[in-house]
């Protein structure tokens, strides 16, 4: 990805560095990780007579640093950077909020959220917000989101898909961070979500 265009804020600059740039600069650094996300969709799925030139093809840059406790596997995300193309945006308030809230969302399932059956009865043992764990606010870091819009041939106003870009990227950026910070360790792969006591486990059983 070559960025051409003008960008006016200094953050966005950085974030919108090529992607190999950016691979090459936090290669030396456990506990970033960075994904690039392609939502292709497929003419198949669009229904009958649908056409691949019809569609819209959104994509997004995800950077999280995350730092885990390797005594208790608690892992706490320290910043989130993204850089969507979504398009034309109109309105960028309400493009922004659908982004924070699909992050909030994939941080929810790879950290936390998690339908628990017994054994024995498959009974549902996370039926409330009692038992099943959910994002709050204090578990968000700061986000720092910047837009890269190209407008799509493909329809009258350029827009693209924004609804499921927070979440779609948000879910391979935060594990692969976790993998990357505790791969000195011996760690290769980690199951969602990332709970303290499954991190625990992973270190202890990579020791």
């Amino acid at each position: 990805m070559q960025v051409s265009h003008e960008v006016r804020d200094d953050r966005a600059r950085l974030l919108l560095l090529a992607l190999t740039d950016l691979e090459r600069l936090l290669e030396p650094t456990h506990g970033l990780a960075l994904v690039e996300t392609l939502l292709l969709p497929v003419a198949a799925v669009a229904g009958p007579g649908a056409a691949a030139e019809d569609c819209s093809f959104p994509n997004g840059c995800h950077l999280c640093e995350v730092e885990v406790d390797p005594d208790t596997g608690r892992v706490e995300v320290l910043a989130y950077w993204v850089v969507d193309d979504v398009g034309l945006v109109i309105n960028p308030l309400l493009m922004k909020g659908q982004i924070q809230g699909g992050i909030a969302q994939g941080l929810g399932q790879a950290l936390m959220e998690r339908m628990v059956y017994d054994p024995d009865s498959g009974q549902l043992l996370t039926a409330s917000f009692m038992d099943y764990a959910m994002p709050r606010s204090c578990d968000l870091p700061p986000l720092e989101i910047a837009s890269h819009p190209v407008p799509t041939p493909n329809n009258p106003l350029g827009v693209k898909g924004v609804g499921e870009a927070g979440v779609v990227g948000s879910l391979p950026a935060v594990i692969s961070a976790i993998c990357d910070a505790l791969s000195p360790l011996g760690v290769r792969h980690l199951d969602m979500p990332a709970t303290p006591e499954r991190v625990w486990r992973a270190i202890r059983q990579a020791g």
